[in-house]
């Protein structure tokens, strides 16, 4: 990152560097959501879409639809809930 008292960036590297932290916070994001659908793509059998919509609704604090069915899955909303509210606190008290 420049200084006041230095130079601005050419409008090129200024470009690139907007799209290196674009991708890399994209990587982030998905990598987040990551957990949430393989858990309800693998424990409650819910097909890809339902599991993408699910562990995006989760983090936006939206019901999930369908609820989860099987004692595993319950387990498992709730274990991912807690986990992404720590998380999102953490985040919001650095």
């Amino acid at each position: 990152m420049e200084k006041f008292t230095q130079e601005l960036l050419r409008l090129d590297h200024f470009i690139l560097r907007i799209l290196r932290y674009y991708i890399i916070g994209t990587v982030f994001f998905f990598l987040g959501l990551l957990p949430g659908v393989l858990g309800f793509y693998f424990i409650e059998g819910h097909t890809f879409m339902e599991s993408s919509l699910n562990a995006i609704s989760m983090l936006s604090g939206q019901p999930v639809e369908p609820a989860p069915a099987t004692p595993t899955g319950r387990f498992f909303y709730c274990d991912l809930w807690f986990v992404s509210s720590v998380c999102f606190l953490f985040y919001r008290l650095d």
